[in-house]
C-alpha cells in the first residue's frame, strides 16, 4: 500500500497539488469515490471543482490509484 500512496502523491504533485494539500486533496477524492465508485475522470474534476479545487485535473491514472488505496482500505 506504500507504494500506491506514493504513487498517488507523485501524481498529484506532478498535476500541482502542493505537498501540504495532498492530504486534503485525498480526503476529497475519497469521498467523491464514496459517493460513487463508478464515477468517470470527467465526474471527478467536476466533484472537485465543487468542493473548491477550481484548477484540479485528475485522469485516469488518479482515479485508478485512488481506487485502490479505497480498495486496500477497506
Amino acid at each position: 500500500m506504500n507504494r500506491i500512496i506514493r504513487n498517488l502523491a507523485d501524481d498529484l504533485s506532478a498535476k500541482g497539488v502542493p505537498f501540504k494539500r495532498i492530504p486534503n486533496c485525498v480526503r476529497a477524492l475519497g469521498y467523491i469515490i464514496a459517493e460513487n465508485p463508478s464515477v468517470s475522470p470527467l465526474e471527478l474534476n467536476e466533484g472537485m471543482r465543487g468542493r473548491g479545487w477550481k484548477d484540479f485535473q485528475g485522469d485516469d491514472r488518479t482515479l485508478l490509484l485512488m481506487l485502490l488505496l479505497v480498495a486496500t482500505r477497506t
